[in-house]
């Protein structure tokens, strides 16, 4: 088996992630578990000069490669590239801020592939509670963590695909690649997910933890929220049958009740977006604001 780690990268410097994965994936070669490895960092046409000339040392560790793209194409279309570039039976994908945190990382995901052809891995959160200054997707995610067990994730037939830490075999990868119309930030992921369902039989989820080490600012998190909610109203028939809120929305529209739900979002999202965006966000209310920030862009039906 030879292995490709695939990360794609934008203002970020992802050199200690590099090294932790090239430790283990050393350590399989020399077991025999793997015949070879590379691991590919692309750069997606970041904008901070410091973390491209940090990135850059990434070329010099062995099994290695360091590209610079230019210009900035999107996540989805960046995967894509990855794909492209690499040669190894089975892919391993990362986000650029993971923290690994178990020795035996990559090794889970080589043991999976065992019986599986795409295996979802599992996002953690710090144990401690950062500044309050970003605790809003820290308790957010912590709260989904706590919640959806891999158990629950396996038994749930239209459960998310999260691209944060996952394995797939290159063929597969190449059959169904990511759809890169997905240009706005959100759901690229889920609507990837949905396709390997109907295309290629679905994939799995373990319990192998890679920790997020990247947490945004209340404000920034509530923005990118803000966008994922116009990437989804964008791309919602294509996402139909594999977002809840849709199925909700739709729902509320057959009961003519969508003038109604306008009318809540006008009185309640400010004061919901200042508690967000506040040093004490109540993460119960983030899911209503979503739901009612949605609802109010979605005006053509």
């Amino acid at each position: 088996m030879t292995l490709s780690v695939l990360i794609p990268t934008y203002n970020y410097n992802c050199t200690r992630l590099v090294g932790d994965l090239s430790r283990q994936c050393d350590v399989l070669q020399a077991r025999g578990r793997i015949d070879d490895y590379e691991i590919i960092v692309a750069d997606d046409g970041s904008t901070i000069r410091q973390a491209l000339d940090d990135n850059r040392a990434i070329a010099d560790m062995p099994h290695a490669r360091y590209i610079e793209r230019g210009k900035n194409s999107g996540r989805a279309a960046m995967r894509n590239f990855l794909v492209s570039q690499s040669r190894g039976d089975y892919l391993l994908m990362l986000d650029q801020d993971g923290h690994v945190v178990s020795d035996t990382f990559v090794e889970t995901f080589v043991d999976a592939t065992v019986e599986h052809d795409v295996v979802c891995g599992r996002m953690i959160q710090s144990s401690s509670e950062p500044n309050a200054h970003y605790r809003l997707r820290y308790r957010y995610e912590r709260r989904y963590e706590q919640r959806m067990t891999t158990e629950r994730l396996n038994a749930d037939p239209e459960s998310p695909f999260r691209s944060f830490c996952f394995i797939i075999k290159r063929e597969v990868a190449l059959r169904v690649p990511m759809d890169e119309s997905f240009r706005g930030y959100g759901y690229e992921d889920v609507y990837y997910g949905m396709q390997l369902r109907r295309l290629a039989g679905g994939f799995h989820h373990i319990d192998n933890r890679l920790q997020n080490f990247d947490l945004e600012p209340n404000p920034v998190y509530v923005e990118k929220t803000e966008e994922a909610m116009h990437t989804l109203y964008y791309h919602r028939h294509e996402l139909r049958g594999g977002v809840r809120m849709l199925s909700t929305v739709e729902k509320i529209r057959r009961m003519r009740l969508m003038p109604l739900t306008r009318l809540a979002g006008m009185i309640l999202l400010k004061p919901l977006r200042l508690n967000l965006c506040s040093d004490h966000p109540v993460v119960g209310l983030f899911n209503i604001y979503k739901f009612l920030y949605y609802t109010n862009i979605a005006n053509d039906e």
